[in-house]
């Protein structure tokens, strides 16, 4: 039987029950009447067209499917036949006790019980050939009220897609994660491919102002003053590009300022005094170069400028030309605000594997970071 899979605090998300499917050897109903009445009867009992069912008995084959995972009742009815030729084999079926709070975590199986997205998909060998269960790190009273937010936030703004998650920046647990559109796994031939894709993990966007959270703590660990200053007075040119300021101070900016005022011009001149190297191996420090090492088959390899150009030494200061995936972000996010180290995602309780810590920045960094998001949250 195939492993159960459970949230961290032991409640189900994945199990499987026995079910009858129906088979039929339509070499031993040759004769027609005999096709006719029982593909007439079977219509009946399980809802399929008698010319679908008629059409497998037609066959050469000596064993064909009728109906897999039918229910109790349905088996009942078709014993009390009597018919020859008609055969029933006990199965597995997967059963997702939170349908669509967490799909694209725990994924789903084909009918065959194998493993095709999610933790299922992963972990395929140790859940199906072993049949070992697994424990994840997600709690799902957060996975509902997670859901609940992003269903709230997609109504709102008349969203075409959605993700979060939340996660703890200490230990890389991922406590709940969420893509929409969503689908129920317990129906998974009714699910379209734009509901199967996992906007959180597969998902590449480029993200924009938030990475000047990124450059920002670059250009500090770099050992620059909060007092240096910067000039937005007007658009930077560079070449035939020139940089604006959505919302224009048109003055001279020190770096919280440039910060709260989400101040394109001064973070590309951030951006300068890093240097191209040096910002290169900070993204890549914190993991935004790179696909990621994590639990679940769906997993998108984050977009860059290639070669990459002086130019895009400015603009990936504010996000521009980069893409990558909202996990990504959220294990970049947390390293600046957690302690500075770089600590790597995982979904199970045993994952198995290196947590991947590195330091990326020193403890004075991230108190001044905390310092500015705190400042951002009540001035910007």
């Amino acid at each position: 039987e195939r492993g159960k899979i459970y949230d961290r605090n032991g409640i189900l998300l994945a199990s499987s029950v026995k079910t009858y499917s129906l088979g039929a050897n339509p070499e031993e109903i040759q004769d027609s009447n005999c096709r006719y009445t029982i593909s007439l009867m079977l219509e009946k009992i399980l809802s399929i067209p008698k010319s679908k069912i008629n059409k497998g008995l037609l066959t050469n084959k000596k064993f064909v499917w009728i109906k897999r995972n039918i229910s109790p009742r349905e088996h009942q009815k078709i014993i009390n036949l009597g018919k020859i030729g008609l055969r029933t084999s006990i199965e597995n079926k997967r059963i997702y006790s939170q349908s669509e709070v967490t799909s694209h975590v725990v994924g789903y199986t084909n009918i065959d019980g194998k493993g095709l997205s999610g933790l299922e998909g992963a972990y395929n060998e140790v859940l199906g050939e072993r049949g070992t269960g697994v424990q994840t790190t997600i709690d799902v009273r957060l996975q509902h009220v997670l859901q609940k937010e992003i269903y709230r936030t997609v109504d709102e703004f008349k969203a075409k897609a959605a993700s979060g998650l939340i996660m703890d920046v200490k230990t890389g647990e991922i406590l709940a994660g969420l893509s929409w559109p969503d689908f129920d796994p317990n129906h998974i031939s009714g699910a379209s491919d734009k509901e199967k894709f996992n906007t959180l993990t597969l998902g590449v966007y480029e993200l924009g102002s938030i990475f000047k959270i990124f450059s920002t703590a670059a250009l500090l660990e770099e050992g620059s003053s909060l007092n240096r200053t910067f000039d937005a007075r007007a658009a930077l040119e560079h070449g035939r590009y020139k940089i604006h300021d959505y919302h224009a101070e048109k003055r001279i900016l020190t770096v919280p300022e440039v910060f709260i005022h989400s101040s394109n011009i001064g973070s590309a001149l951030m951006g300068e005094g890093i240097g191209a190297e040096k910002l290169q191996a900070y993204y890549e420090d914190l993991g935004l170069f790179s696909a990621m090492d994590f639990d679940v088959l769906e997993l998108g390899t984050p977009l860059r400028p290639r070669p990459w150009r002086e130019i895009n030494t400015l603009t990936a200061t504010y996000g521009h030309g980069i893409a990558v995936s909202p996990l990504h972000l959220a294990a970049a996010v947390a390293t600046v605000m957690g302690d500075g180290t770089y600590v790597a995602p995982h979904l199970l309780k045993e994952h198995g594997r290196d947590n991947m810590r590195r330091r990326v920045f020193s403890e004075d960094t991230v108190y001044k970071m905390r310092r500015l998001m705190r400042l951002n949250s009540v001035a910007g």
